[in-house]
């Protein structure tokens, strides 16, 4: 289910990727797939990179792109995966520390890796132009970071009471990656 989520989200994120190139730095999916490995551990980062795949897929990217991607992916997910098991964190971010520690590894950490590694991949693809390299970096970093920010302290906010009542769900306990 989660994979069809985020494939919707980011097919929908790709197809604006004509308009604007502003719009996939404030790509839906990429803000929300981030708190999947904090609700659902590996079965959420196998599920948000399938949708990432289809998604992709769908709006156009060529597939080695897409595979490319999905390295970035892993560690975009499994970063404030680990960081929350690592420093004991309630997924409901109820605490300052649970927020810091999200704001740190889910959102700052993880849009400039990942914008760097999505800006390279994109120029080296072939599928934009060199200027993309450097001038497009710190536009993606800022839309991705305040993205994850904003939507992903929301979606743990709004939703993390009623995921972690489903059998899905993995404690965010060391050790603990599978339901």
């Amino acid at each position: 289910m989660w994979a069809g989520v985020i494939a919707v989200l980011q097919t929908i994120s790709m197809l604006g990727f004509s308009v604007s190139m502003v719009i996939v730095s404030l790509n839906i999916a990429v803000s929300l797939y981030v708190v999947s490995g904090l609700w659902f551990g590996l079965w959420g980062l196998l599920g948000s990179m399938i949708g990432m795949i289809i998604g992709n897929s769908i709006g156009g990217m060529p597939i080695s792109i897409v595979l490319l991607f999905q390295i970035c992916t892993i560690f975009e997910i499994t970063l404030p995966m680990w960081a929350f098991r690592k420093f004991n964190c309630d997924p409901r971010c109820r605490d300052a520390k649970s927020i810091i520690v999200f704001l740190v590894f889910g959102a700052i950490l993880n849009s400039l890796i990942g914008s760097f590694w999505s800006a390279w991949y994109v120029f080296l693809g072939q599928t934009a132009p060199q200027f993309w390299l450097y001038g497009v970096f710190p536009g993606w970093f800022g839309g991705e970071a305040v993205g994850r920010a904003i939507l992903g302290l929301v979606a743990l906010w709004v939703l993390s009471p009623f995921i972690m009542r489903f059998r899905g769900y993995v404690p965010n306990e060391p050790g603990r990656w599978l339901a």
